[in-house]
This record gives C-alpha cells, structure tokens and sequence, in this order.
C-alpha cells in the first residue's frame, strides 16, 4: 500500500511537473505571441505617427501654399479689376473718340466738298490756262505771219501809193488839159443849136 501510494506521488509530481512545463511553455508562447503582437503594433505605430507626421507637414506645407495662393489670387484678382477699369475706361474712349470721328466727318463734309470744287476750278484753271497757251501760241504765230507778210506787202502797198499819187496828179493834168481844150473850141466852132422841147408843136390832146 505503502509502495503504491509512492508510486502515486510520484506519478502525480510528475504529473503535475508535466502539466507545470506545459503551462510555463504555453504561457510562453502566449508571451511571446504578444511580445511580438506589440511589437508588430509599435512597428505599425511608428509607421502611423510618421505618417500622421508627414500628413501634419504635408497639411501645414497645404495650408501655407494655400495662404500663398490665396494672397496671389487675391493679387490676381486685384490686378484684374484694375485691367478691367482701364479696359472699361478704353472702352469709353473708344466710344467718345468714334463719336467725335463721326463730328469731324459731319465738319468734314463742306470742307471736302470745297477741296472738289477747288480741284474742279483748279482743273478748269489748268484748262484755261493750256487753251490761253494754245491761243498765245496761235497769235504769236499769226503775229509772226502777218509781220512776214507785212514786210513783204509794205514795199508793193509803199509803191501803190506812189503810183496813185502819180495818177492822181495825172488826172488833175488831164482834166486841167481838158477844160483848156474844151474851152478852145469853143472858140473855135460855132455855137451849137438847142435842141426843141420834147412834144413841141404836137396838137394837145384832147380831155
């Protein structure tokens, strides 16, 4: 009894050992399960802080390109309102100066009217002037003409004269001979019988 009571003890020590060294070895996977889980989740954490990290810098880098951006459209917009009232400006400009363009035409209008009617005279003015050209050019011929003609009629028309004259003289000679002649017959010759009256001695006709 005495001996299987022993081997009782000794079987449960053992027992109890066996059991003891699964535990401890349980346990120690269990350890080191969760060593290596916590250790998987601060890899993972220092993974995230770096990451939340870099989205930090990230959003702080956004923030201040946005700040920058911000400023630059606002710049922007600025400088566009001020392209916008120059342009409204040129704009109302434009329109004054198309206005005013559209006056001078209307003033314009008499005064192109009166450069036509100086060019027309000025044409007629040119006109007359190359006609009294032609003309002057025809008298100066006709001058020239008539002077040549002149020279050469003068002497014939100077003789003419002479020759008249001398005629003339001539026929004063000869009417004085006449009258001499005409008054030395009658000298001479007896005087002549009148003639009767036309129908002298004719009975009167009857009423």
């Amino acid at each position: 009894m005495a001996s299987l009571a022993l081997c009782a003890c000794l079987l449960g020590g053992c027992a109890a050992e066996r059991e003891t060294t699964l535990l401890r070895a349980a346990r120690q996977r269990e350890v080191g399960e969760l060593r290596a889980e916590r250790h998987r989740l601060q890899q993972e954490m220092g993974v995230l802080t770096r990451t939340v990290g870099e989205q930090e810098a990230a959003l702080a880098l956004a923030r201040r390109q946005d700040i920058a951006t911000g400023a630059e459209l606002r710049t922007a917009l600025v400088s566009l309102e001020y392209e916008l009232g120059r342009l409204q400006r040129a704009e109302q400009d434009l329109a004054a100066t198309r206005a005013r363009a559209q006056q001078i035409e209307v003033e314009l209008a008499p005064l192109r009217a009166l450069e036509a009617t100086l060019r027309d005279q000025e044409r007629l003015q040119a006109e007359a002037a190359a006609k009294l050209a032609t003309l002057q050019a025809e008298v100066e011929t006709a001058s020239k003409q008539a002077a040549a003609q002149e020279a050469e009629l003068l002497p014939r028309l100077q003789a003419l004269v002479g020759k008249l004259a001398a005629l003339k003289q001539l026929g004063v000679t000869l009417t004085a001979a006449e009258a001499e002649i005409g008054k030395a017959l009658a000298a001479v010759l007896p005087p002549t019988p009148a003639a009767p009256a036309p129908n002298a001695g004719a009975p009167e006709p009857k009423k």
